[in-house]
């Protein structure tokens, strides 16, 4: 995992959209993404949706 402070989400960004990947909470200030969604996403960026997570 990928492990970035959290910040205030805003509903037209691309991650809301599907259009990169989702983040995982792992703290009350702590967000994180798979790594593994994150390769992904750099393979194919214009191509890129998110699972249901």
């Amino acid at each position: 995992m990928i492990n970035r402070p959290a910040a205030h989400g805003n509903p037209d960004s691309p991650e809301t959209a599907g259009r990169f990947p989702r983040r995982r909470r792992i703290g009350l200030r702590s967000v994180a993404w798979y790594e593994s969604d994150i390769e992904e996403f750099i393979a194919d960026p214009l191509g890129y949706r998110s699972g249901t997570g």
